[in-house]
């Protein structure tokens, strides 16, 4: 037997006149047993040594003495002295971190020891107070990366991942009666400003939902471009678009799309209602059709009915349908330049532009004939010239081929306009910001070759990768440019970025060359008051109308 049993058998022959000596003889043996007694239901004093320090704009450090035997702990918070309105945390460690505080606030903190079940075994501690910090350091590098006539580029130093940035911005230096805008990135455009004006730019950091995170940084001076003139008279306007008007022969199964017996009065009446000067289209497809639906024979090119339904003074810059001795028909087509370019064509209204000059360009697409069309033409009310092309370029998502057709595009205009009239390239280049290159990189092939290869300009400044910043936009007025130009027949875009970004993905494009001033740009759409079509899509495309002048 052991010692420890053999002394508990001891104890319980001792006599019972000894309690007291019993009792002690009987937690001695327990002891012994490797046995301890319950803990006490109470720890009567709160934990000692309690301290609060702040650790960044959103916590605080709160740490305290161990108080021996105690199962768990609550800290308590508020930021009264009455401690109303607390919050509360357990922990069994003496150091506890407080988030999701506000930033530049005092809190009062206590302490008290209580059971696993949450029970109180002590009272709370006396409150210690300490007051979160101001937040992130104003952001660093502040700066004005483009300017226009009513708006401005900025870009900024970050100051973490996933933080949110406020940008207050006014026209005096005591920053009074300035205005506010939220950007997720650390790069954006302010735009609806005053043409000429000086303004005092300023960023801070805020919380997702607008509490300031930290002071603004230094403000930085600058100004938007002058308005040259006020707008010039209609006269001087000229009027240019692009429409992809969806070939006779491509329907496909979307419930909202329809045939385009259904659809041509409604692409007549976007195309009339923009009351534009010249048009580039795509996919006007080579299909014949009759000349009224359920007629016989096969009377006209999609192209043709186009602009027959347009009428009165507009005309096609080239109205031969194939590049062969006969025109007519590619049947038995013994081949000939005819300036011809399938589906891909330029229509103008004669009583506003002369057509000077005209031709096509084969592109380089493997699997189908794909053409640019240009002219050259006059304006009418000026006289000055200018050099209007558009292209359809292959559908699928090969950035080599995108990048070797638009090379093809902007070569052939280079050729075609050796006296540097003010150019306009169009088209559907089934292309836009988010497209990636071979290595994964968002790298428009357009803004690669005609931006930065080729010296044009693109009037939304819808950059590779590009959200809220419009880098490099010259456009004056925008109307409906957060929609992206590609419809797909949805009953309302998707996304929907009105509010959120200055433009949508776009794979129809007006290029311009530099000097052109641009009035105005519309992405024509019928939309309600929360921006959804109204009605049924004339196209799967979206018409897109600048208004331009010459410089």
């Amino acid at each position: 037997m052991s010692q420890p049993v053999h002394q508990f058998q001891r104890v319980l022959h001792a006599s019972s006149r000894r309690v007291p000596t019993l009792l002690l003889a009987l937690l001695l043996a327990l002891g012994a047993l490797g046995l301890s007694a319950a803990p006490a239901d109470a720890a009567t004093k709160p934990p000692a040594g309690l301290k609060v320090s702040a650790t960044g704009a959103t916590t605080l450090k709160v740490t305290f003495s161990k108080v021996k035997g105690a199962p768990k702990y609550r800290v308590a918070w508020s930021t009264k002295k009455s401690m109303a309105g607390a919050s509360y945390k357990r922990s069994t460690a003496t150091t506890v971190e407080l988030a999701g505080l506000k930033p530049s606030q005092r809190y009062y903190v206590k302490v008290r020891v209580i059971s696993t079940a949450g029970k109180a075994l002590s009272k709370y501690s006396k409150a210690v107070s300490a007051k979160t910090s101001a937040g992130y350091a104003a952001p660093s590098g502040l700066k004005v990366t483009g300017t226009g006539r009513t708006s401005l580029a900025l870009a900024w130093g970050s100051r973490g991942k996933g933080l949110t940035y406020r940008v207050q911005y006014a026209t005096t230096a005591s920053m009074a009666g300035a205005s506010y805008k939220r950007f997720k990135a650390t790069a954006g455009s302010i735009t609806g400003l005053q043409p000429g004006t000086t303004y005092y730019v300023k960023v801070r950091v805020i919380t997702s939902t607008g509490e300031n995170l930290g002071p603004y940084s230094k403000p930085v001076k600058t100004a938007t471009t002058k308005a040259t003139t006020t707008a010039p008279s209609g006269s001087a306007q000229l009027r240019l678009g692009t429409f992809n008007v969806k070939c006779f022969n491509c329907e496909g199964d979307h419930p909202n799309e329809r045939s385009w017996w259904d659809r041509r009065a409604a692409v007549v009446k976007d195309i009339k209602s923009q009351k534009v000067d010249v048009l580039g289209i795509q996919e006007a497809s080579q299909a014949w059709l009759p000349a009224r639906e359920g007629g016989k024979g096969q009377d006209l090119s999609q192209f043709e009915d186009l602009r027959n339904r347009l009428g009165g003074s507009w005309k096609v810059t080239n109205s031969n349908r194939n590049n062969c001795v006969k025109a007519k028909t590619p049947t038995r087509c013994v081949y000939k330049d005819q300036g011809a370019s399938k589906g891909t064509r330029i229509l103008f209204d004669n009583s506003r532009v002369a057509l000077l000059s005209q031709g096509s360009k084969l592109l380089p697409s493997p699997e189908d004939d794909r053409f640019m069309a240009w002219a050259v033409f006059r304006q009418r009310s000026t006289g000055k010239k200018f050099f209007f092309a558009t292209a359809h370029l292959e559908p699928d998502k090969d950035w080599n081929l995108h990048v070797k057709e638009a090379t093809t595009v902007a070569k052939e205009v280079a050729k075609r306009n050796p006296g540097h009239l003010p150019t306009f390239i169009t088209g559907d280049m089934n292309a836009h910001k988010n497209s990636l290159d071979p290595s994964g990189k968002k790298n428009n092939p357009v803004a690669k070759v005609f931006v930065a290869g080729y010296g044009y300009v693109d009037p939304l400044g819808n950059a590779s990768g590009s959200t809220t910043a419009t880098p490099g936009a010259t456009v004056e007025k925008r109307i409906n440019t957060p929609l992206s130009s590609f419809n797909d027949f949805m009953p309302e875009p998707s996304p929907n970025y009105f509010g959120r970004r200055p433009n949508g993905t776009y794979i129809d494009y007006i290029l311009t060359s530099k000097k052109v001033r641009v009035l105005e740009w519309e992405n024509v759409a019928h939309l309600d008051a929360n921006h959804r079509y109204v009605g049924k899509q004339a196209s799967d495309h979206n018409m897109q109308r600048a208004t331009v002048v010459l410089p």
